[in-house]
């Protein structure tokens, strides 16, 4: 039952009437009674009187409608969620700040060099948008080295800090003339998360139920895999896929592929509930790489042709899960790409009339244990 419904079969429990409905009820009334009041004009006092006295029965009925549907998982946002899930011991997955690792180079050794703890790193603007880092150690570059590593974490929470390599670049912190910085490919050692939303705390809500079966159900993996914080989509796979008894629990993390901390965490967890007899491994999906490359054609004197450029690559970025955008899905582990998906979210964009795909030429199937990522997203807009 959607909740639109839900809330339609509550108003008709508590014979929910709004409040001109209640004023206009109290009048009849009045005059079914015999009542020799006959001004019930608006800004009369006797009209006054029954606005007055109804607001408080019309608050409550309105009150009834939000309160009531927040007692039902099905249907309770924001905190009455998460008192909702209390009920089952289960929280909801806070934020958390990306870890990982940057290098400090220089082109020949020089003199010993001390990054102090606190530096603060910043990246190349990405959508208008810098990102801060702070280095978590005091590192040193002996005289000899032309680099060294270290460790940095973000100056906040956040999947947005999940940054691709090569980004960060600029010491706000001064350090040495001579040393420059980068972050490298696979520099990211914990994945920071943003604060888990409704949808995800409500579908764990559910699955938590499964974990009261008998042994282990492919429910009971996905719920105790989504627990832990950075888990974004799982898959299982129960059949045997190593030999009897084995299970495979298939997890992506905010960037698509999970890091190993977040591969060991889930493990970890999972080794802690799971039946002893079952061999369950952790892993990540294997990764198919396409470019996606579309044309996308608008009228002559149609709105900025940069603006539509950016708002396609958005919806695109967002069918991978590299950005957020409503109304667009994002590609889960196991699930194929076709070509009209790719042309009906950019034909979404206002003001794009036709949609070629230049790339990838065909459907795009995989396997349940697969996960389409893109190389590249190019766009080119062009005016008819």
């Amino acid at each position: 039952m959607d909740k639109d419904t839900f809330i339609q079969k509550i108003k008709e429990m508590i014979g929910y009437k709004d409040f001109e409905t209640l004023v206009n009820s109290s009048i009849q009334n009045m005059i079914d009674n015999g009542s020799k009041i006959t001004n019930f004009n608006i800004g009369g006092v006797t009209r006054d009187i029954l606005e007055a006295a109804n607001k408080g029965i019309s608050d409550l009925h309105n009150l009834l409608l939000e309160v009531i549907p927040m007692g039902y998982a099905a249907y309770a946002e924001g905190e009455w969620l998460d008192a909702k899930c209390l009920d089952v011991k289960l929280f909801r997955n806070t934020a958390s700040k990306t870890e990982g690792k940057v290098k400090f180079y220089r082109e020949l050794p020089g003199e010993t060099i001390v990054i102090k703890a606190g530096s603060i790193l910043k990246s190349k603007p990405i959508n208008g948008k810098e990102y801060n880092y702070l280095v978590k150690n005091d590192v040193t570059m002996n005289a000899d080295a032309t680099y060294v590593y270290a460790d940095i974490i973000a100056e906040s929470a956040g999947a947005c800090y999940n940054i691709g390599p090569g980004l960060i670049t600029v010491m706000v912190t001064y350090i040495d003339s001579y040393i420059e910085v980068t972050n490298e490919e696979g520099w990211i050692t914990k994945e920071g998360t943003d604060t888990e939303d409704d949808e995800s705390l409500r579908q764990r809500y559910f699955l938590k139920w499964s974990e009261l079966a008998q042994g282990a159900t492919d429910e009971s993996y996905i719920s105790w895999a989504k627990s832990v914080s950075g888990v974004q989509d799982v898959t299982v796979d129960s059949n045997f896929p190593r030999g009897q008894g084995t299970v495979d629990v298939i997890i992506t993390g905010p960037t698509g592929a999970p890091s190993q901390e977040l591969i060991n965490e889930v493990q970890n967890v999972i080794n802690k509930k799971k039946p002893n007899i079952a061999n369950v491994l952790v892993k990540g999906p294997d990764m198919v790489s396409t470019e996606i490359s579309v044309e996308a054609f608008i009228p002559s004197l149609y709105m900025n042709e940069n603006e539509i450029k950016n708002e396609i690559k958005t919806r695109l970025n967002a069918i991978f899960g590299l950005a957020t955008y409503n109304g667009v899905s994002k590609l889960g582990i196991g699930q194929s790409l076709y070509i009209s998906a790719l042309i009906a979210t950019c034909m979404m964009v206002n003001g794009v009339y036709k949609v070629n795909v230049i790339s990838p030429q065909t459907d795009i199937v995989i396997s349940k244990n697969q996960i389409i990522v893109p190389s590249a997203i190019n766009v080119l807009v062009m005016r008819i």
